[in-house]
């Protein structure tokens, strides 16, 4: 059997650790939001009050490693809305409110199913399909506006700066307004 575990990490934490293959995985992440027109650019200026206090997108790293090889098989990135604790069906938010926007599975699912195997002597196997979430159809009256901090502006603007630069808030300073958390 081909044992693969899990490491989930921060940006920053990815962006240490791996600095090419983390910029490599993020920008395929979000060239993939951005190819399947997920991301779809506002002026801050067209917005109500309201739809500014927007959720953000997070984006976690996840290095796959095989356990019998001893060895790192990739990284992958993952964005979410709001952050990386989901716990059932919900995300909880930095504050503290939930939504039940993330296409992530919450680990106890992961690991209640894999314990029913175990005890029922079942193989498990995994099909993944590229973006799955992506493809989906929603309504357009189901958009939602969210806020990219500088950390995902910066590789939004290296993928097609013609498209987003124009939708950039900087600070007073000219610089690309955003944080990590």
């Amino acid at each position: 059997a081909l044992i693969t575990l899990a490491c989930t990490m921060s940006i920053r934490e990815a962006m240490k650790k791996h600095p090419k293959l983390a910029e490599e995985a993020f920008i395929k992440e979000l060239k993939s939001l951005i190819d399947h027109n997920t991301l779809i650019p506002v002026k801050v200026k067209d917005l109500t009050a309201e739809e500014r206090k927007c959720e953000r997108i997070f984006t976690i790293f996840t290095e796959k490693w095989c356990q019998i090889k001893d060895e790192m098989e990739r990284l992958k990135a993952r964005s979410v809305l709001g952050n990386n604790r989901s716990y059932g069906d919900k995300i909880y938010n930095q504050n503290g409110t939930t939504s039940s926007t993330s296409p992530t599975a919450a680990i106890q699912t992961s690991l209640m199913t894999l314990q029913w195997a175990v005890m029922n002597d079942l193989s498990i196997s995994l099909i993944d399909v590229p973006t799955a979430f992506l493809k989906a159809h929603r309504p357009t009256q189901d958009k939602k506006v969210v806020f990219l901090d500088a950390a995902h502006t910066k590789i939004i603007l290296q993928i097609d700066e013609s498209k987003f630069k124009d939708f950039v808030v900087r600070d007073k300073d000219g610089n690309i307004k955003g944080s990590y958390h």
